[in-house]
């Protein structure tokens, strides 16, 4: 089966954050991402049978310096949990933040409190009230 290019079609999930992770990035998971890149950055899915060695290739090679790259990087940061990140991504991907109405951006913002309490206080007091600028401005 031959994959094709189409410019502008998404075909590639994105590519995830592996470092600071508890428990750290498998190999499999380097492997998936650098397989991710290359497909991204060649514009096919799978390679032709023509490119097949390349693409191969390819990817070895990315695995090897991104597994380089997330085992030599340093950090005070606590690692991440995954199970909370995937939690925070599931909530995340439930409802697309829109800003509508002012019913739905506070609604959009109350969920994104729970997700980040920390970053609303420095958020919000950095908010800036323009005079004569009506507060109904982006309410269809």
């Amino acid at each position: 089966m031959r994959h094709h290019h189409f410019p502008g079609k998404a075909m590639c999930r994105n590519i995830r954050t592996l470092f600071n992770f508890a428990p750290p990035a498998t190999d499999d998971e380097v492997r998936a991402a650098a397989r991710q890149f290359v497909r991204k950055l060649s514009g096919y899915n799978a390679p032709s049978k023509a490119n097949e060695a390349a693409f191969q290739h390819a990817v070895e090679q990315v695995t090897a310096v991104a597994r380089e790259l997330i085992d030599s990087l340093v950090t005070t940061a606590a690692p991440r949990d995954r199970q909370i990140e995937a939690q925070r991504a599931k909530v995340r991907n439930a409802t697309p933040l829109r800003a509508t109405s002012r019913n739905s951006i506070f609604s959009n913002l109350k969920q994104w409190s729970l997700l980040n309490p920390t970053s609303l206080l420095s958020w919000s007091s950095s908010l800036v009230v323009r005079p004569g600028i009506p507060s109904h401005i982006g309410e269809h």
